[in-house]
């Protein structure tokens, strides 16, 4: 299942967003994976993205989620798993 367009959605209606994409479950944290939205320039993109995967991830969204949480431009939303 390929969700295109998923960066301006994340952008534009993250409150909107953050729920569907929960919702979806595994194809949507595929495709956020895939996608590097973690990596995103704006911050929105990145805070939505992260906001979902809290509630989807998996261990394939670790290095996106690492990443993010050693980014100076994202605020800390969540602790990763096994560290506090």
């Amino acid at each position: 299942m390929a969700l295109p367009l998923m960066d301006p959605w994340l952008l534009d209606d993250p409150e909107a967003a953050v729920p569907a994409l929960i919702e979806l479950g595994q194809p949507a944290e595929d495709e956020l994976v895939k996608q590097k939205a973690m990596w995103h320039f704006n911050p929105r993109v990145r805070s939505a993205t992260a906001r979902a995967l809290k509630e989807i991830g998996t261990v394939k969204s670790l290095p996106g989620l690492e990443r993010g949480a050693h980014d100076s431009r994202m605020p800390p939303l969540l602790p990763l798993p096994g560290r506090r």
